[in-house]
């Protein structure tokens, strides 16, 4: 499964450092080669990075830096996770059933607090010191840090009890509690018999090697739904 916004691991840099995001776009060509794995010696590797370039950024988009953050988080999520994942499951599902899930629940831990701390300027004293002088104060107030997607590694928050990075509370009426015993219920289903898997009394079906691709939405109103990215990872195949 892939989370929502798995590209924020790389695209954190570019939301603490707009330099950072300019020299990637003043070097384009070199940079989304080396992203998407495509060799500089490759024939038409101009020509793919153009093409590239075309699905995030059209020629005639007006975007607002928050915009291209979101735009970057993408091609980062493409690049690192959604398109292996999509291929890896095509294949898969042609030998065994597969379960794949789409985690897009917002609002939770997320580990893009601990990434956007450590991809701040200062010492790296000073950075853990406030990141844990933080979270100590949101414990105490309730106060909910940036929220800037579904990261990857944000799934693990709601499965197992990572203190020093997730701040999952404990009460066992909270919103993130039950969540979490549902989600870990999940996967303890999975491990024992997959073949009768529900998550909130949502049904977790197998996917064949017939069906569409589809996903199911790990979220507050979990469901099946299509793969949320293929217009995309369709133009990367081809």
């Amino acid at each position: 499964g892939v989370n929502a916004d798995e590209g924020l691991l790389t695209s954190l840099l570019f939301y603490n450092s707009h330099q950072k995001l300019e020299s990637f776009e003043r070097n384009w060509d070199n940079c989304i080669l080396w992203t998407f794995g495509i060799p500089k010696e490759t024939p038409n590797a101009e020509v793919l990075s153009a093409k590239i370039k075309d699905i995030y950024f059209p020629k005639d988009s007006d975007l607002t830096v928050d915009q291209k953050l979101q735009q970057f988080t993408k091609l980062f999520s493409d690049a690192q996770f959604n398109l292996h994942v999509s291929h890896s499951i095509s294949v898969q599902r042609q030998f065994s059933p597969v379960y794949p899930y789409y985690f897009s629940r917002r609002g939770g831990p997320s580990l893009s607090v601990f990434l956007d701390m450590l991809m701040k300027r200062s010492s790296l004293a000073i950075k853990l010191l406030k990141f844990f002088a933080t979270n100590l104060y949101n414990k105490l107030t309730g106060n909910k840090p940036m929220d800037y997607g579904v990261c990857h590694g944000d799934d693990l928050a709601m499965l197992f009890v990572v203190d020093k990075l997730f701040n999952v509370e404990k009460d066992p009426n909270s919103a993130d509690y039950i969540f979490s015993k549902a989600m870990v219920k999940l996967w303890a289903d999975f491990a024992t018999d997959e073949t009768s898997m529900t998550f909130q009394g949502v049904n977790f079906p197998a996917l064949g090697p017939n069906k569409d691709l589809q996903y199911f939405e790990i979220s507050d109103s979990p469901k099946l739904i299509k793969e949320p990215f293929r217009d995309r990872t369709d133009i990367l195949k081809s």
